[in-house]
């Protein structure tokens, strides 16, 4: 539980303390990690990168490599939540490195994996796909089932995304038998909330929330805030594609406020976007436009960050929908009579998403 989850943080900064009076580094560098890891699924993202920098710091002094790369990883996957895409590529890359020269190939399965989350959060499914391929492959190979159940997750969720639902269901269904032979209950929640999904998509809104809410469960019970806001947003679009409108509100609302305090900006901008058309289709026009500008500036910052023309354009491919639904908007005010000013601002964002294509 949560409260379980603050007392261990609390029991391992006072141990990182004691090892630090003591001079054992390595033990307290490790601990720090540790420390991270709690910090990062509890969405104290800054804490974390404090704690994943003075770790590694501690690992290079000491000359241990193994420390030192666990911790690369670490530190490359809050990058990358963060859309701090530049640092993110680097860390990875480094950590990739330092995994194969010491020929670990349990933690090049991770790292291939998260390099894959990357690429599909940017757009680029083709090398995300590839990616975790090659993280699937080599978990099988080593009999590694937990890495490979997660690397079956995110092919499944992947081809989800495509709207391939059937090979979506495929691969979620395979993760989620060797989830619960294991008994990797964040994995299984992860699974359950995206079959929910795949329900949801094919119109079975009963069975869609029966997973999702197994899901939340879960997520609550281990205290993945991250899962739970990610199942909350899920939650809010299946009450959206029933009219449940206040229902939809409340889920979508309390997803926003988790995005907005675990610092993932990507999943902020997704929420917005969705608010923007709940309130749209029931009536709430001008509410609406505020919505989706807020989501537009947020896709518009994180576009700067990225390293690349390719890759910001795949990125960008990603932000067409909030544009295509501003101009909407602009285009409906007044019963579909809009002033000349909205005109223009309709024309202007058509011409930067085409820019920007």
């Amino acid at each position: 539980t949560l409260g379980e989850t603050r007392k261990s943080l609390e029991h391992l900064e006072l141990a990182a303390l004691i090892f630090e009076e003591l001079g054992q580094q390595v033990s307290q560098a490790t601990l720090l990690n540790n420390l991270g890891l709690i910090n990062r699924a509890m969405g104290n993202q800054d804490d974390a990168i404090e704690q994943y920098n003075t770790a590694l710091s501690i690992f290079r002094a000491s000359k241990h490599r193994a420390g030192e790369a666990d911790v690369t990883l670490n530190l490359s996957a809050v990058y990358s939540d963060q859309f701090r895409n530049v640092e993110a590529m680097e860390y990875f890359n480094r950590a990739l490195e330092m995994f194969r020269e010491a020929g670990n190939r349990q933690r090049e399965a991770v790292i291939l994996n998260n390099i894959g989350v990357f690429y599909n959060k940017l757009g680029d499914r083709e090398n995300s796909l590839d990616y975790y391929n090659q993280s699937a492959a080599i978990a099988e190979n080593i009999g590694d089932r937990r890495q490979f159940a997660s690397a079956l997750k995110k092919i499944g969720i992947l081809y989800l995304n495509t709207n391939e639902t059937d090979k979506a269901f495929e691969y979620l269904t395979r993760a989620l038998d060797i989830s619960r032979a294991i008994n990797d209950r964040l994995n299984e929640a992860w699974v359950l909330s995206n079959i929910g999904l795949i329900y949801d998509k094919r119109g079975d809104y009963e069975k869609a929330r029966q997973y999702m809410l197994q899901a939340l469960e879960i997520f609550r019970t281990v205290g993945s805030r991250e899962g739970e806001a990610r199942t909350l947003f899920n939650l809010g679009l299946t009450s959206h594609h029933t009219s449940e409108y206040k229902n939809a509100s409340e889920y979508y609302a309390q997803a926003l406020r988790f995005s907005r305090e675990l610092q993932t900006p990507g999943e902020e901008a997704k929420v917005l976007l969705h608010i923007a058309r709940l309130v749209r289709d029931f009536g709430g026009a001008e509410e609406s436009r505020g919505n989706i500008e807020q989501a537009i500036g947020i896709i518009e910052s994180l576009r700067a960050a990225i390293p690349g023309q390719e890759l910001r354009s795949s990125f960008f491919s990603l932000g067409k929908d909030s544009y295509e639904l501003y101009i909407d908007l602009l285009m409906q005010e007044n019963s579909g009579k809009p002033p000349p000013e909205n005109i223009a601002k309709a024309l202007e964002t058509s011409e930067r998403t085409r820019a920007r294509s």
